[in-house]
């Protein structure tokens, strides 16, 4: 097995929104969550009662809500203080229920749950075509491999403990020697802090050179033998003169639920919307770096021999 040791820790928060969605003839999946724990107060003040709290999609998307909590709930337009105002209502959800409806109409649609009322969130639908920001759309590649750039021939240790029981999470970031001219290829792992690698983590990922967006990846798995290799645009500077800004948005282990049967990974969990920034300058071929997920600035112009840890 293999271990890392901490290295800089810089700690910063922030939290992610989430954007989906295209037109018709490329309509998205929109999934919202329920929180585990939500059905009592005190979601509402990390943003968890609904996740992601504020949803972006389009006209002609299929908006999910899925019942990852062990209540029932209801996901109904309108809010608290005026009630429900007719645009939608899920009725009582029971856990492990799902509710779908077709996004018809742009415009931003608060909602809450009625049984839970401290349970709000936002849903912006935009007309068809119109894009959310220049990193809602999926900028640069990536793909499944079955090898990984981290692990090659060898199979990684994967931690025993259940979702919920994991509290830290470490982000490990590995690049290959990219330079102008050329898109640098990223991969990242996460691992608890026993060492092991977690199974299962949703993530998304955005890069960027001397300000311009050269990935945006929205919705990464990785679970073993399915290892997210995510492909940038041609970097158009030296990277030496201008590193490369990696984000890394923690989306939770698991699966949402009404995505598979197996009971034991239903739901997510763990330090969900939580960002760690990482500054990448390749010198020395493949570039290593364990990142303490809590959202820190971490530069790194390392060799493989090197690590930094960051923690969400």
């Amino acid at each position: 097995m293999r271990k890392f040791g901490i290295g800089l820790i810089i700690l910063s928060i922030s939290l992610a929104i989430t954007g989906f969605g295209f037109d018709t003839a490329f309509a998205e999946e929109v999934k919202i969550e329920n929180g585990r724990g939500s059905s009592e107060p005190g979601c509402e003040l990390t943003n968890l009662c609904f996740i992601p709290a504020i949803a972006t999609a389009h006209v002609g998307d299929k908006i999910i809500f899925l019942n990852g909590d062990d209540a029932p709930h209801t996901s109904t337009s309108g809010n608290p203080a005026s009630g429900p105002n007719g645009i939608w209502d899920s009725g009582l959800q029971q856990p492990g229920v799902d509710f779908v409806f077709i996004a018809t109409d742009p415009g931003t649609f608060d909602y809450f749950c009625m049984v839970h009322p401290w349970m709000v969130g936002q849903l912006e639908i935009l007309p068809q075509g119109q894009s959310t920001s220049e990193t809602s759309e999926e900028i640069g590649s990536t793909v499944d491999d079955t090898v990984s750039m981290i692990y090659g021939d060898m199979t990684p240790e994967i931690s025993e403990k259940e979702p919920g029981a994991v509290s830290d999470v470490f982000a490990n970031i590995v690049t290959n020697d990219a330079q102008k001219g050329s898109p640098l290829t990223i991969e990242v792992e996460f691992l608890e802090s026993d060492g092991f690698v977690i199974n299962h983590v949703n993530y998304d990922i955005i890069a960027s050179q001397n300000g311009k967006v050269i990935l945006a990846d929205n919705g990464a798995h990785r679970h073993l033998f399915k290892y997210p290799v995510h492909t940038t645009d041609v970097l158009e500077f030296d990277p030496k003169t201008h590193p490369v800004d990696i984000d890394v948005t923690f989306q939770g282990i698991g699966h949402f639920v009404g995505s598979l049967t197996e009971e034991s990974i239903l739901g997510v969990y763990g330090p969900i919307g939580q960002t760690s920034a990482f500054q990448v300058v390749p010198e020395f071929g493949m570039v290593v770096s364990l990142v303490l997920v809590v959202s820190i600035v971490a530069v790194i112009g390392l060799s493989a021999k090197t690590r930094l840890v960051q923690k969400f």
